[in-house]
């Protein structure tokens, strides 16, 4: 889905939402990916998709709004 000359999703509209989200491939369906994985632990594997979502992000200049909270995935 990637646009080799941006490096951009094709389907990501200016307003870094996705648009289509609904009809979106595996690799971009977090509960999908959970499930073809071999992670036993899935709040790990959401916590390391998170941060990696957030790694991206920060790369392409992304406005800091769009940075997913990973404290939810702390030990209480």
């Amino acid at each position: 889905m990637v646009d080799p000359a941006t490096g951009w999703c094709k389907h990501l509209r200016e307003d870094n939402m996705c648009e289509i989200y609904e009809r979106r491939p595996d690799i971009c369906n977090v509960s999908k990916a959970y499930k073809n994985s071999a992670y036993k632990d899935r709040k790990e594997f959401y916590k390391l998709n998170n941060l990696y979502c957030n790694l991206f992000q920060e790369a392409d200049g992304m406005d800091i709004s769009f940075r997913i909270d990973v404290s939810k995935y702390e030990e209480d």
